[in-house]
């Protein structure tokens, strides 16, 4: 598997792993009240929005750049729509992406307004273990509210894929 073909994967771990978490969370909505859900969907947002925010920067601008990168108080049809919207985005970029690709270096401003330099590949490699990252703080609340966690390791969606 080509390097590329590795960070699409990941890509497709993404977008399966949020979608998981995101009906597990719709389920717990009519039976929970707290914080910790709207907590748990802030949480996805922001990944959300980091991931449109890094495909803005690896892109040259092509697709648009967030506003902001935690949401506050979104629903379960915005955080989908907008899920899916940066999906489709980001398979878009992947569908012409090829393994030299990830050697290029882009040029970027936080949104602090501190200017950085980094590889593509470094790049997409913070966006997946940032996903990781907010994916198990999710699954933590979700466990708080007394729901359970979604499986949504790497290996099973792989099976899932394979079956």
């Amino acid at each position: 598997m080509g390097r590329m073909n590795v960070h699409r994967s990941l890509l497709h771990q993404e977008r399966w792993a949020t979608d998981r978490q995101i009906e597990s969370l719709r389920k717990l909505a009519g039976v929970v009240s707290g914080p910790e859900l709207p907590r748990a969907i802030g949480k996805i947002a922001h990944t959300v929005q980091a991931r449109g925010a890094w495909l803005h920067r690896v892109s040259g601008g092509r697709y648009g750049r967030p506003d902001e990168l935690w949401p506050k108080e979104w629903t379960f049809d915005e955080l989908e729509r907008a899920a899916e919207e940066t999906a489709a985005h980001w398979e878009e970029w992947f569908a012409s992406a090829i393994d030299e690709e990830l050697d290029r270096v882009v040029e970027y401003a936080s949104y602090e307004g501190k200017e950085f330099r980094n590889t593509v590949e470094d790049i997409l490699l913070h966006v997946w273990s940032h996903g990781f990252y907010h994916r198990g703080q999710v699954g933590a609340l979700i466990n708080g509210m007394g729901g359970t966690p979604p499986a949504i390791d790497y290996i099973v969606r792989v099976r899932e894929d394979d079956a």
